[in-house]
């Protein structure tokens, strides 16, 4: 497990040098994962029982992706959540989107 700094700034890595990868979390956990290394397009029979990320698209004629990752990293994220709205707001209010997205950003 590494630093969320170090996390990000991996990744920045990764997007300046075209290098390939997948982020991801799973829903109520609070470390986040990423996988690098090569990709593969094809068929879900090409993969062969390797371990990976597999992206697929819903049509079966379409190639997906495979990813063995060559690297492994993980950090913890903490959602930051504002409580601090002291402005109750009405149906009325919030129906207007505008309404409510300025007071939610406030």
């Amino acid at each position: 497990m590494i630093s969320e700094f170090k996390f990000f700034s991996e990744l920045n890595f990764f997007l300046k040098n075209n290098e390939s990868f997948v982020v991801y979390k799973k829903p109520s956990h609070n470390k986040i994962v990423c996988h690098q290394g090569d990709v593969i397009s094809g068929q879900i029979d090409d993969i062969d029982n390797n371990k990976g990320f597999l992206f697929m698209p819903f049509d079966l004629n379409k190639d997906g992706y495979f990813l063995k990752p060559k690297i492994t990293t993980e950090t913890k994220f903490h959602l930051k959540v504002n409580n601090k709205r002291t402005n109750e707001i009405s149906i009325k209010e919030f129906s207007s989107k505008k309404k409510f997205l300025y007071k939610i950003h406030q």
